[in-house]
C-alpha cells in the first residue's frame, strides 16, 4: 500500500462555528485550504488522483490547547468542506463513501495548529 501525507498549517473549525460565518468568509477559508493543499502536493510531487481511484483517508487535527479540542461530531461535520477541497484539488477523486469509505478522524495536542492528511492506496 502506498502512503502519502500532506500537512496543512490550518485547523479545522467545528461545524457550529462554520454555520455562523458569513458566506464570503467561508469562501475565503475554502480558498486558503485549496491553496495549501495544492502547494503541499506540488512540494512533495504528489500525483493527482485518477478517476474512480479509492483511498483510505486519515485526518489528524492538532491543536496546542486541550480545551480547544472539538466534539467528534462537530469535527467530522467541520471537515466536510475540507474533503470538498481535497477533491477539487485532486488529492482524492471524490469524497463519496464508495471511494474513501469513512475517513479516520482524530485530534491531538501539539505545539502548533495544523492538520495532517494521509491518503493510502
Amino acid at each position: 500500500m502506498m502512503k502519502e501525507t500532506i500537512e496543512i498549517p490550518m485547523g479545522i473549525k467545528s461545524e457550529n462555528k462554520i454555520r455562523g460565518e458569513h458566506w464570503a468568509r467561508r469562501n475565503n477559508k475554502k480558498g486558503l485550504w485549496k491553496m495549501f493543499i495544492r502547494k503541499a502536493m506540488r512540494h512533495q510531487k504528489l500525483k493527482d488522483a485518477t478517476k474512480g481511484q479509492k483511498f483510505e483517508l486519515t485526518i489528524v487535527h492538532i491543536r496546542p490547547v486541550k480545551n480547544q479540542l472539538k466534539d467528534s461530531d462537530n469535527m467530522i461535520g467541520g471537515f466536510k468542506s475540507v474533503q470538498d477541497c481535497l477533491s477539487e484539488e485532486m488529492f482524492i477523486w471524490d469524497d463519496t463513501m464508495k471511494l474513501i469509505g469513512v475517513p479516520n478522524h482524530s485530534q491531538k495536542i501539539g505545539p502548533e495548529i495544523k492538520t495532517i492528511i494521509t491518503r493510502e492506496y
